[in-house]
Protein backbone atom coordinates (compact mmCIF):
# COMPACT_ATOMS: atom_id res chain seq x y z
CA UNK A 1 0.00 0.00 0.00
CA UNK A 2 1.16 3.58 -0.79
CA UNK A 3 0.71 4.62 2.94
CA UNK A 4 3.27 1.62 4.30
CA UNK A 5 5.89 2.62 1.45
CA UNK A 6 5.17 6.62 2.95
CA UNK A 7 5.60 6.01 6.34
CA UNK A 8 9.39 4.77 6.50
CA UNK A 9 11.63 7.42 6.12
CA UNK A 10 13.46 7.32 2.52
CA UNK A 11 16.00 4.71 1.76
CA UNK A 12 19.56 5.26 1.36
CA UNK A 13 22.37 6.69 2.95
CA UNK A 14 21.68 10.11 4.66
CA UNK A 15 24.44 12.62 5.38
CA UNK A 16 22.61 16.13 5.48
CA UNK A 17 18.85 15.14 6.06
CA UNK A 18 17.13 12.92 9.06
CA UNK A 19 13.79 12.45 7.51
CA UNK A 20 10.59 12.35 10.35
CA UNK A 21 8.50 9.53 9.93
CA UNK A 22 5.38 7.81 12.12
CA UNK A 23 7.83 5.14 13.14
CA UNK A 24 7.71 5.11 17.24
CA UNK A 25 11.13 5.05 17.73
CA UNK A 26 12.79 8.47 17.54
CA UNK A 27 12.45 12.07 19.00
CA UNK A 28 9.47 13.94 18.74
CA UNK A 29 10.14 17.36 17.62
CA UNK A 30 8.09 20.18 17.35
CA UNK A 31 9.85 22.57 15.26
CA UNK A 32 10.44 25.58 13.90
CA UNK A 33 10.70 24.83 10.42
CA UNK A 34 12.40 25.83 7.22
CA UNK A 35 10.93 25.73 4.05
CA UNK A 36 13.88 25.37 1.33
CA UNK A 37 13.56 24.96 -2.39
CA UNK A 38 16.25 25.09 -4.85
CA UNK A 39 16.56 25.16 -9.16
CA UNK A 40 19.15 23.31 -10.73
CA UNK A 41 20.53 22.86 -14.46
CA UNK A 42 20.51 19.34 -14.20
CA UNK A 43 19.42 16.26 -12.90
CA UNK A 44 22.68 15.08 -11.52
CA UNK A 45 24.62 15.82 -8.23
CA UNK A 46 27.81 15.33 -8.96
CA UNK A 47 27.68 16.82 -12.71
CA UNK A 48 24.86 19.68 -12.54
CA UNK A 49 24.70 22.47 -10.00
CA UNK A 50 22.13 24.42 -8.41
CA UNK A 51 21.56 27.88 -9.94
CA UNK A 52 18.90 29.11 -7.27
CA UNK A 53 17.76 28.21 -3.68
CA UNK A 54 15.41 30.31 -0.83
CA UNK A 55 14.09 29.51 2.61
CA UNK A 56 11.43 30.35 4.12
CA UNK A 57 11.39 30.69 8.14
CA UNK A 58 8.27 28.98 9.86
CA UNK A 59 7.51 28.76 13.67
CA UNK A 60 6.48 25.97 15.32
CA UNK A 61 2.55 26.78 14.65
CA UNK A 62 3.04 26.56 11.11
CA UNK A 63 2.92 30.36 10.35
CA UNK A 64 5.65 31.90 8.04
CA UNK A 65 7.54 34.42 9.81
CA UNK A 66 9.61 35.78 6.81
CA UNK A 67 12.12 34.86 3.76
CA UNK A 68 15.22 34.07 5.39
CA UNK A 69 16.91 33.53 2.48
CA UNK A 70 16.73 33.59 -1.04
CA UNK A 71 19.66 34.13 -3.96
CA UNK A 72 20.75 33.26 -7.00
CA UNK A 73 23.74 31.27 -7.26
CA UNK A 74 26.61 30.93 -10.31
CA UNK A 75 27.95 28.02 -11.07
CA UNK A 76 31.06 27.10 -11.95
CA UNK A 77 31.61 27.94 -15.63
CA UNK A 78 28.35 30.01 -15.41
CA UNK A 79 26.30 27.29 -17.24
CA UNK A 80 22.37 28.31 -16.98
CA UNK A 81 21.24 25.03 -18.22
CA UNK A 82 17.62 24.57 -20.10
CA UNK A 83 15.91 28.12 -19.28
CA UNK A 84 12.82 26.52 -19.58
CA UNK A 85 13.24 24.68 -16.71
CA UNK A 86 13.86 27.80 -14.08
CA UNK A 87 13.36 30.56 -16.05
CA UNK A 88 17.08 31.72 -15.51
CA UNK A 89 19.25 33.00 -18.10
CA UNK A 90 22.99 32.58 -18.19
CA UNK A 91 22.72 36.77 -17.51
CA UNK A 92 21.11 36.21 -14.91
CA UNK A 93 23.94 34.19 -12.87
CA UNK A 94 26.51 36.36 -13.86
CA UNK A 95 28.45 38.36 -10.76
CA UNK A 96 25.99 35.71 -8.64
CA UNK A 97 27.29 34.38 -5.58
CA UNK A 98 28.87 31.30 -5.63
CA UNK A 99 27.73 28.68 -3.25
CA UNK A 100 30.92 28.50 -1.42
CA UNK A 101 30.31 32.31 -0.82
CA UNK A 102 26.43 31.78 0.73
CA UNK A 103 27.00 28.26 2.16
CA UNK A 104 28.17 29.37 5.78
CA UNK A 105 24.66 31.87 5.69
CA UNK A 106 22.56 29.02 4.46
CA UNK A 107 23.84 26.95 6.95
CA UNK A 108 23.19 29.27 9.81
CA UNK A 109 19.62 30.09 7.98
CA UNK A 110 18.93 26.08 8.70
CA UNK A 111 20.44 25.78 12.29
CA UNK A 112 18.18 24.57 14.81
CA UNK A 113 14.92 24.21 12.54
CA UNK A 114 13.48 21.13 11.03
CA UNK A 115 13.37 21.50 7.30
CA UNK A 116 11.28 21.09 4.94
CA UNK A 117 11.55 20.42 1.29
CA UNK A 118 9.20 19.03 -1.57
CA UNK A 119 11.08 15.57 -2.97
CA UNK A 120 13.67 16.27 -0.10
CA UNK A 121 16.21 13.35 -1.15
CA UNK A 122 17.04 15.42 -4.57
CA UNK A 123 17.53 18.49 -2.45
CA UNK A 124 19.64 16.61 -0.62
CA UNK A 125 21.98 15.11 -2.96
CA UNK A 126 22.79 18.30 -4.37
CA UNK A 127 23.00 20.52 -0.73
CA UNK A 128 25.30 18.04 -0.10
CA UNK A 129 27.31 17.60 -3.07
CA UNK A 130 27.73 21.84 -2.93
CA UNK A 131 28.71 21.50 0.71
CA UNK A 132 31.45 19.09 -0.26
CA UNK A 133 32.45 21.01 -3.00
CA UNK A 134 32.86 24.16 -0.65
CA UNK A 135 34.58 22.23 1.95
CA UNK A 136 32.40 21.82 4.43
CA UNK A 137 31.02 19.73 6.89
CA UNK A 138 27.51 20.20 7.47
CA UNK A 139 25.52 18.90 10.26
CA UNK A 140 22.48 16.56 9.71
CA UNK A 141 19.45 18.20 10.12
CA UNK A 142 15.44 16.60 10.92
CA UNK A 143 14.05 16.76 7.87
CA UNK A 144 10.16 16.34 6.71
CA UNK A 145 9.55 15.26 2.58
CA UNK A 146 6.77 17.03 2.24
CA UNK A 147 6.60 14.81 -1.23
CA UNK A 148 6.75 10.92 0.97
CA UNK A 149 4.68 12.34 3.97
CA UNK A 150 1.85 13.73 1.46
CA UNK A 151 1.03 10.24 0.86
CA UNK A 152 -0.03 9.97 4.54
CA UNK A 153 -2.23 12.78 3.89
CA UNK A 154 -3.85 14.00 0.52
CA UNK A 155 -6.21 11.77 -1.34
CA UNK A 156 -5.13 13.13 -4.50
CA UNK A 157 -3.68 11.05 -7.58
CA UNK A 158 -0.29 12.05 -6.91
CA UNK A 159 1.73 14.66 -5.26
CA UNK A 160 3.45 16.97 -7.08
CA UNK A 161 3.48 20.12 -5.79
CA UNK A 162 0.83 21.81 -8.29
CA UNK A 163 -1.77 18.97 -7.53
CA UNK A 164 -1.34 19.62 -3.86
CA UNK A 165 -1.57 23.31 -4.01
CA UNK A 166 -4.56 23.05 -6.57
CA UNK A 167 -6.37 20.55 -3.65
CA UNK A 168 -5.69 23.26 -0.95
CA UNK A 169 -7.01 25.97 -3.22
CA UNK A 170 -3.80 28.01 -3.02
CA UNK A 171 -2.34 30.29 -5.43
CA UNK A 172 0.45 28.94 -7.77
CA UNK A 173 2.68 31.48 -9.78
CA UNK A 174 1.36 30.91 -13.81
CA UNK A 175 4.61 31.01 -15.79
CA UNK A 176 7.82 29.41 -14.47
CA UNK A 177 7.75 28.87 -10.57
CA UNK A 178 11.01 30.42 -8.92
CA UNK A 179 13.02 28.63 -5.42
CA UNK A 180 11.55 31.40 -3.43
CA UNK A 181 8.11 30.73 -5.17
CA UNK A 182 8.80 27.34 -4.46
CA UNK A 183 9.45 27.65 -0.62
CA UNK A 184 6.56 29.67 0.15
CA UNK A 185 4.38 26.89 -1.20
CA UNK A 186 5.62 24.53 1.00
CA UNK A 187 5.76 26.59 3.68
CA UNK A 188 1.38 26.88 2.99
CA UNK A 189 0.85 23.48 2.81
CA UNK A 190 2.94 22.25 5.92
CA UNK A 191 0.29 23.69 8.23
CA UNK A 192 -2.15 21.48 7.06
CA UNK A 193 0.21 18.58 7.09
CA UNK A 194 1.29 19.19 11.01
CA UNK A 195 -2.22 19.29 11.42
CA UNK A 196 -2.92 16.11 10.82
CA UNK A 197 0.72 14.06 11.43
CA UNK A 198 1.89 16.18 13.68
CA UNK A 199 1.90 14.66 16.77
CA UNK A 200 2.79 11.53 15.55
CA UNK A 201 5.95 12.10 13.34
CA UNK A 202 9.56 11.33 15.15
CA UNK A 203 12.94 11.99 14.00
CA UNK A 204 16.74 10.06 14.17
CA UNK A 205 18.38 13.33 15.22
CA UNK A 206 17.59 16.44 17.41
CA UNK A 207 17.68 20.14 16.26
CA UNK A 208 21.13 20.83 14.84
CA UNK A 209 23.09 23.77 17.30
CA UNK A 210 23.12 26.86 17.10
CA UNK A 211 26.59 27.17 15.44
CA UNK A 212 28.98 30.35 15.30
CA UNK A 213 28.30 30.80 11.72
CA UNK A 214 28.17 34.56 10.22
CA UNK A 215 24.20 35.64 10.05
CA UNK A 216 24.25 38.73 7.21
CA UNK A 217 21.63 39.87 5.61
CA UNK A 218 19.78 38.16 3.04
CA UNK A 219 20.75 38.45 -0.76
CA UNK A 220 18.22 40.18 -3.02
CA UNK A 221 15.72 37.70 -4.30
CA UNK A 222 15.89 36.96 -7.65
CA UNK A 223 13.70 39.00 -9.78
CA UNK A 224 10.21 37.84 -10.64
CA UNK A 225 9.76 35.60 -13.33
CA UNK A 226 7.25 36.90 -16.54
CA UNK A 227 3.89 35.70 -16.66
CA UNK A 228 3.21 32.93 -18.92
CA UNK A 229 -0.42 33.18 -20.46
CA UNK A 230 -1.92 29.69 -20.84
CA UNK A 231 -2.50 28.74 -24.32
CA UNK A 232 -4.46 25.46 -23.62
CA UNK A 233 -7.45 24.61 -21.92
CA UNK A 234 -8.20 24.49 -18.61
CA UNK A 235 -9.13 20.93 -19.19
CA UNK A 236 -5.25 19.67 -20.09
CA UNK A 237 -4.31 21.72 -16.84
CA UNK A 238 -6.67 20.57 -14.64
CA UNK A 239 -5.63 16.81 -16.34
CA UNK A 240 -2.48 16.88 -14.95
CA UNK A 241 -3.50 17.43 -11.16
CA UNK A 242 -5.10 13.41 -11.74
CA UNK A 243 -2.58 11.65 -13.44
CA UNK A 244 -1.49 9.02 -11.30
CA UNK A 245 2.04 8.54 -9.89
CA UNK A 246 3.72 5.45 -10.60
CA UNK A 247 6.29 3.25 -9.31
CA UNK A 248 9.34 4.81 -10.62
CA UNK A 249 8.39 8.52 -9.60
CA UNK A 250 7.43 7.46 -5.76
CA UNK A 251 11.02 5.80 -5.37
CA UNK A 252 13.09 7.94 -7.76
CA UNK A 253 13.42 11.55 -7.07
CA UNK A 254 14.89 12.25 -10.25
CA UNK A 255 12.04 10.41 -12.50
CA UNK A 256 9.85 12.64 -9.84
CA UNK A 257 11.58 15.98 -10.71
CA UNK A 258 11.89 14.97 -14.20
CA UNK A 259 8.05 14.59 -14.30
CA UNK A 260 7.29 17.92 -12.23
CA UNK A 261 9.28 19.74 -15.17
CA UNK A 262 7.06 17.84 -17.92
CA UNK A 263 3.91 18.23 -16.31
CA UNK A 264 4.60 21.88 -15.38
CA UNK A 265 5.99 22.76 -19.02
CA UNK A 266 2.53 21.06 -19.86
CA UNK A 267 0.18 22.76 -17.54
CA UNK A 268 1.80 26.36 -19.08
CA UNK A 269 1.19 25.55 -22.51
CA UNK A 270 4.97 25.38 -23.64
CA UNK A 271 5.48 22.13 -24.51
CA UNK A 272 7.54 21.85 -27.68
CA UNK A 273 10.16 18.89 -28.73
CA UNK A 274 12.99 20.70 -28.03
CA UNK A 275 12.24 20.86 -24.40
CA UNK A 276 10.92 17.69 -23.90
CA UNK A 277 14.02 16.10 -25.78
CA UNK A 278 15.94 18.60 -23.42
CA UNK A 279 14.67 17.26 -20.60
CA UNK A 280 15.04 13.68 -21.66
CA UNK A 281 18.75 14.40 -22.05
CA UNK A 282 19.29 15.73 -18.80
CA UNK A 283 17.54 12.14 -17.20
CA UNK A 284 20.00 10.38 -19.30
CA UNK A 285 23.18 12.09 -18.33
CA UNK A 286 21.96 10.93 -14.52
CA UNK A 287 22.07 7.28 -15.90
CA UNK A 288 18.92 6.37 -17.15
CA UNK A 289 19.03 4.59 -20.88
CA UNK A 290 17.02 5.37 -23.54
CA UNK A 291 14.37 2.77 -22.72
CA UNK A 292 13.81 3.53 -19.63
CA UNK A 293 13.13 7.21 -20.38
CA UNK A 294 11.02 5.44 -23.04
CA UNK A 295 9.16 4.02 -20.64
CA UNK A 296 8.54 6.57 -17.97
CA UNK A 297 7.12 8.56 -21.11
CA UNK A 298 4.90 5.92 -22.17
CA UNK A 299 3.39 5.36 -18.77
CA UNK A 300 3.04 9.29 -18.53
CA UNK A 301 1.17 9.25 -21.87
CA UNK A 302 -1.32 6.00 -20.80
CA UNK A 303 -2.22 8.10 -17.39
CA UNK A 304 -3.06 10.76 -19.14
CA UNK A 305 -5.06 8.95 -21.84
CA UNK A 306 -7.03 7.31 -18.61
CA UNK A 307 -7.43 10.43 -16.89
CA UNK A 308 -9.09 12.04 -19.98
CA UNK A 309 -11.27 8.82 -20.00
CA UNK A 310 -12.90 9.69 -16.41
CA UNK A 311 -14.63 12.54 -17.94
CA UNK A 312 -17.45 11.64 -19.78
CA UNK A 313 -16.47 12.77 -23.33
CA UNK A 314 -13.78 13.69 -25.02
CA UNK A 315 -13.97 16.41 -27.55
CA UNK A 316 -12.27 17.37 -30.68
CA UNK A 317 -10.41 20.14 -29.24
CA UNK A 318 -9.02 17.82 -26.02
CA UNK A 319 -7.73 15.07 -28.54
CA UNK A 320 -6.17 17.67 -30.39
CA UNK A 321 -4.18 18.46 -27.17
CA UNK A 322 -3.49 15.27 -26.49
CA UNK A 323 -1.97 14.20 -29.95
CA UNK A 324 0.41 17.61 -29.82
CA UNK A 325 1.44 16.30 -25.82
CA UNK A 326 2.45 12.99 -28.01
CA UNK A 327 4.14 14.55 -30.40
CA UNK A 328 6.14 16.44 -28.34
CA UNK A 329 7.29 13.74 -25.82
CA UNK A 330 8.32 11.66 -29.24
CA UNK A 331 5.92 9.52 -29.27
CA UNK A 332 3.66 11.05 -31.62
CA UNK A 333 1.25 7.72 -32.49
CA UNK A 334 0.56 6.87 -29.03
CA UNK A 335 -2.58 8.58 -29.36
CA UNK A 336 -3.43 7.02 -32.58
CA UNK A 337 -6.57 4.65 -31.33
CA UNK A 338 -8.32 7.36 -30.22
CA UNK A 339 -8.53 9.20 -33.89
CA UNK A 340 -12.11 8.71 -34.51
CA UNK A 341 -12.93 6.79 -37.71
CA UNK A 342 -14.11 8.34 -41.10
CA UNK A 343 -17.70 9.53 -41.42
CA UNK A 344 -19.61 6.93 -43.34
CA UNK A 345 -20.28 7.73 -47.11
CA UNK A 346 -23.66 9.56 -47.53
CA UNK A 347 -26.64 7.41 -49.29
CA UNK A 348 -27.22 7.33 -52.68
CA UNK A 349 -30.00 9.94 -53.54
CA UNK A 350 -33.66 8.03 -53.85
CA UNK A 351 -32.57 5.05 -52.12
CA UNK A 352 -35.09 5.52 -48.77
CA UNK A 353 -38.18 7.03 -49.01
CA UNK A 354 -40.29 9.01 -46.04
CA UNK A 355 -42.02 5.35 -45.04
CA UNK A 356 -38.42 3.87 -44.51
CA UNK A 357 -35.59 6.09 -44.06
CA UNK A 358 -31.79 5.14 -44.56
CA UNK A 359 -30.71 4.01 -41.18
CA UNK A 360 -27.38 5.57 -40.12
CA UNK A 361 -24.36 2.44 -39.46
CA UNK A 362 -24.20 1.95 -35.38
CA UNK A 363 -21.00 4.06 -33.88
CA UNK A 364 -18.15 2.47 -33.22
CA UNK A 365 -17.52 1.29 -29.37
CA UNK A 366 -14.83 3.49 -28.02
CA UNK A 367 -11.70 1.41 -26.93
CA UNK A 368 -11.43 -0.16 -23.59
CA UNK A 369 -10.25 1.62 -20.29
CA UNK A 370 -7.28 -1.06 -20.66
CA UNK A 371 -3.33 -0.37 -21.05
CA UNK A 372 -2.25 0.01 -24.42
CA UNK A 373 1.31 -0.90 -26.50
CA UNK A 374 3.07 2.25 -27.60
CA UNK A 375 4.54 0.18 -30.31
CA UNK A 376 2.13 -1.90 -31.76
CA UNK A 377 -1.28 0.29 -30.19
CA UNK A 378 -3.00 -2.93 -29.42
CA UNK A 379 -5.10 -2.60 -26.43
CA UNK A 380 -4.55 -5.04 -24.01
CA UNK A 381 -0.43 -5.54 -23.18
CA UNK A 382 2.34 -2.67 -22.40
CA UNK A 383 4.73 -2.38 -24.90
CA UNK A 384 6.99 -4.51 -22.37
CA UNK A 385 4.99 -7.27 -23.40
CA UNK A 386 4.17 -6.88 -26.98
CA UNK A 387 4.55 -10.03 -29.16
CA UNK A 388 6.43 -7.77 -32.17
CA UNK A 389 9.24 -6.85 -29.78
CA UNK A 390 9.86 -10.52 -28.48
CA UNK A 391 13.44 -11.92 -29.74
CA UNK A 392 14.31 -8.78 -31.50
CA UNK A 393 16.32 -7.33 -29.34
CA UNK A 394 14.50 -4.65 -27.98
CA UNK A 395 13.30 -0.85 -29.94
CA UNK A 396 17.13 0.02 -29.25
CA UNK A 397 17.80 3.87 -28.98
CA UNK A 398 15.39 6.89 -29.40
CA UNK A 399 15.88 8.38 -32.76
CA UNK A 400 15.97 12.35 -32.69
CA UNK A 401 12.59 14.22 -33.08
CA UNK A 402 11.59 16.01 -35.51
CA UNK A 403 10.51 19.57 -35.59
CA UNK A 404 6.65 19.46 -34.77
CA UNK A 405 4.19 21.28 -36.44
CA UNK A 406 0.31 22.38 -36.33
CA UNK A 407 -1.63 19.15 -35.99
CA UNK A 408 -4.45 19.10 -38.39
CA UNK A 409 -8.00 19.41 -37.31
CA UNK A 410 -10.34 16.62 -37.13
Amino acid sequence: MPAKAADAAPTGRTTLFGYGSRTPTGLRLQGPYAAVAIRTNGFTPMRDQVIEIAVVHVNARGDVEETAFASVVEPPGGEAGPTFLHGLEASDLRFAPTFADIARLLLAQLEGRIVVAHHAQFVEQFLAAEFLAAGLLAPTSPTLDLASLSRLTFATANYRLRTLAAHLDLPVTRGGVGALDEARLVAAILPVLLGRLGRELTYPVPLTAVLDFPRGAARPAPRPRPVVPDTLEPWLTHLMTRLSAGAMETNDPRVAVYLDALTDIVSRGRIVAPEAAELARLLARSGYPASAIRTILERFLESLRQAAFEDQRITTTALRHLRAVAVSVGIPTYFDDLIPPPAPPAPRPGSGTFSRPVRKPVAPQPPPRLPRCGYCLVVGHWTANCPRLRGSGGRGAIGPVGAIRPIDPI
